[in-house]
């Protein structure tokens, strides 16, 4: 009980006033809540490293198979980090007996759109140019990295480049208009509609069209995509 009191305080206070204002001091609450929060992984071993200066980690089960979960942590794109999302994605990769790759793409104000999409498309391209043919990847991610996800996918299909073999989308933030009236009528502790449209705006600088598909992928033409 002590370890989810701890949890769902550590929780509240990410959640509370001001959270997404002092950037890096709610990025340290999150890191620090995920060591509370994420379950422990058993028979997993974890390699830190990174491709053309972009972190990764890759979570690899004892006996996985040659294929690969490409994991994109959700925070709105200004919060969230491989330490806060490893843990998940190597409990999905162990129940599937695959590796998972998780990306620390840059993150706003300090790097807004399109920074992340950047960082992930080069990162997919990177395994597909190093032995992981696209059958035998899929490609996730909860919350802005689902919707980071949809993106990826979108651009690898405008650009005729070879698509994954499927995706999984966690809560997905697929709108950045939030707009949907749904803000109204759930009343989230955590995501508060103003939090996140101050995160909108970091992601954006206020210079790129909310409703580009490449940052709000509801807007896009979603065909040609792989299974979701």
């Amino acid at each position: 009980m002590k370890v989810i009191e701890k949890a769902v305080e550590l929780i509240l206070r990410i959640g509370g006033k001001d959270s997404f204002v002092d950037i890096k001091s709610t990025r340290t609450k999150m890191n620090n809540a995920a060591k509370w929060l994420m379950p422990k992984l058993n028979n997993i071993a974890v390699e830190y490293d990174a491709v053309q200066g972009i972190p990764v980690a890759w979570m690899k089960p004892v006996g996985a198979v040659h294929k690969v979960l490409f994991y994109l942590h959700g925070g709105a794109y200004v919060v969230g980090s491989i330490e806060t999302h490893k843990n998940l994605a190597g409990t999905i990769a162990g129940q599937a007996n695959i590796n998972a790759l998780v990306v620390d793409y840059r993150l706003a104000p300090e790097h807004p759109y399109p920074a992340a999409l950047e960082d992930a498309v080069y990162v997919y391209k990177h395994l597909l140019e190093n032995g992981y043919h696209p059958d035998n990847i899929a490609i996730g991610g909860d919350s802005a990295g689902g919707g980071l996800t949809m993106s990826v996918l979108l651009y690898l299909r405008d650009n005729e480049l070879q698509l994954p073999n499927c995706a999984v989308l966690l809560c997905p933030w697929l709108d950045l208009t939030n707009s949907s009236s749904t803000y109204q009528t759930n009343k989230d502790v955590m995501l508060k509609k103003e939090d996140l449209d101050s995160a909108v705006q970091m992601y954006t600088a206020g210079k790129e069209d909310i409703r580009h598909p490449y940052v709000s992928p509801l807007y896009g033409q979603l065909r040609g995509l792989p299974p979701i």
